[in-house]
């Protein structure tokens, strides 16, 4: 995996006139078979258990067990036919995360799906960091392998926004993060990052159209952080 790019925006270029801080990412995945690969590794990998309490870490076992033999099941049985929709956000919900973890110092969050009740097809947001500002950060991936879903990732956020998905994870969420963040979280401050595959000439472009709605997408820049991430698989 490779950074191509990573700027925080000028929120006065775009007539945005609130103080979110807005980063977009550019991130290039060189072996897509092998990434996948990696992704499966890494949810195998349970050591984030050992944070916890032991009666939270039974749980929380209990549920990771049971999604990460389903997601190894599915993805490996289909891992020699190239990348599918599934694969591809896993994919992207996993090089966000790393992203964001070497690039802006964010502390990774095990995979949404390891500690949520239900096995696999949550309905919610699909990946999760800590910002050093102490602000959690909510993502949501989408892909295609022909076109940029940019607005599709923002719009689901959106939508979950409204529905205060986002709250409605805290009481699980908070076996993750600082206290000082849970406060921030109560408070109402909070970020969300918006990932998604990019198939395009002008991947800078791609990655920070949804820049150009900034008056339709008022509540999203109300936000403490959000982040731009534009994945090249």
């Amino acid at each position: 995996m490779e950074i191509i790019l990573h700027e925080k925006i000028n929120n006065d270029e775009y007539g945005i006139d609130t103080n979110c801080e807005i980063h977009y990412l550019h991130i290039r995945l060189l072996e897509p078979t092998q990434a996948l690969e990696e992704f499966l590794t890494s949810i195998s990998e349970t050591s984030w258990l050992s944070q916890l309490n032991i009666a939270t870490q039974k749980a929380f076992r209990a549920r990771a067990m049971r999604t990460v033999s389903a997601i190894l099941t599915k993805l490996r049985a289909h891992i020699e036919d190239g990348i599918t929709k599934e694969s591809g956000e896993y994919l992207i919900s996993h090089a966000a995360n790393i992203g964001l973890s070497r690039q802006c110092e964010h502390k990774s969050i095990p995979l949404a799906e390891l500690w949520k009740e239900k096995v696999l097809g949550n309905p919610g947001f699909d990946f999760h960091t800590e910002s050093p500002a102490n602000i959690v950060i909510f993502g949501e991936s989408k892909y295609s392998s022909t076109s940029t879903p940019h607005m599709n990732a923002i719009n689901q956020i959106m939508r979950f926004i409204k529905e205060e998905k986002d709250i409605a994870e805290l009481n699980d969420l908070k076996n993750f993060i600082r206290q000082e963040s849970e406060r921030n979280l109560l408070d109402g401050k909070k970020g969300f990052a918006a990932a998604f595959s990019v198939n395009a000439r002008d991947i800078k472009h791609a990655i920070i159209y949804p820049l150009q709605n900034a008056m339709q997408l008022g509540k999203l820049f109300e936000q403490a952080e959000v982040y731009l991430i534009g994945v090249e698989i």
